[in-house]
């Protein structure tokens, strides 16, 4: 996995301690695909019936290794915090 997270605060004083935070975070700044190991498929085969022959026939999966999902692409949010 491969991704660099940012996050940028810039903090506006008023009376006192007070202060109003100005906050952007982005995740995955460069949107490098990722894939989601744990969605690998781990079948080496699978079942389906013959309702000709009332069997089970038994095949080879032909996505046994392969990853079927990824991680979630680039995201980036905004935020306040009134700190007081």
């Amino acid at each position: 996995m491969s991704q660099l997270d940012l996050r940028l605060t810039k903090a506006i004083p008023f009376s006192g301690s007070k202060r109003l935070e100005l906050i952007i975070e982005a995740f995955n700044l460069f949107n490098i695909t990722n894939y989601d190991v744990s969605s690998v498929d781990t079948a080496r085969s699978y079942q389906v019936f013959d309702p000709d022959t009332f069997q089970l026939e038994t095949l080879p999966n032909p996505r046994f290794g392969t990853y079927t999902a990824t991680l979630p692409p680039r995201e980036i949010q905004l935020g306040l915090r009134y700190v007081f």
